[in-house]
C-alpha cells in the first residue's frame, strides 16, 4: 500500500490541469465570500436596527470580496486576475438580485458597487505576484 502524506497530496493539486484549478479556485472564492456574507449579514441582523441594519451588508461585501479574491488568488496565481474578476462579477450579480429583492436607501447601490471593487482590488493588489 503507498504511502500518501499530505504532501504527496498538495504536489498531485499542482499537477491538475490548470483549467480545472481555476474553477475551483473561483468556487472556492466563491464559497469564501458566501460565508463572509452569510456570516456578517446573521451577526448584523442580531445586534443592529434602523437605517444601520444597511451598513452590515455593504462591509460584507467589501469583506467578501476581500477574502474571496483573496483565497481564489492563493490557489491559483497563473490567473489571479481572471479569478478576481470573476469572483467580484458574480458578487455584484448578486447583489443586484439583492437590490432587485426589496427597496434599499439611495446610498446603498452606489456603497455596495465601491464596497465590491475596492474589496476585489485590494486582495488582487495583496495576492498577485508581479
Amino acid at each position: 500500500m503507498p504511502d500518501v502524506t499530505f504532501l504527496s497530496k498538495i504536489r498531485r493539486l499542482r499537477d491538475m490541469p490548470r483549467y480545472l484549478r481555476t474553477a475551483l479556485a473561483v468556487l472556492a472564492g466563491l464559497v469564501v465570500a458566501h460565508g463572509v456574507v452569510f456570516g456578517i449579514e446573521f451577526i448584523g441582523h442580531a445586534v443592529l436596527s434602523g437605517a444601520y441594519l444597511f451598513v452590515a451588508p455593504v462591509v460584507a461585501y467589501l469583506l467578501a470580496a476581500f477574502l474571496g479574491v483573496w483565497v481564489a488568488i492563493r490557489l491559483d496565481r497563473h490567473h489571479a486576475l481572471g479569478v478576481a474578476l470573476a469572483i467580484v462579477v458574480v458578487l455584484l450579480a448578486l447583489a443586484l438580485a439583492n437590490l432587485a429583492a426589496f427597496p434599499h436607501p439611495m446610498w446603498f447601490s452606489p456603497a455596495a458597487a465601491v464596497a465590491l471593487a475596492a474589496g476585489g482590488w485590494a486582495a488582487w493588489e495583496c495576492g498577485a505576484d508581479r
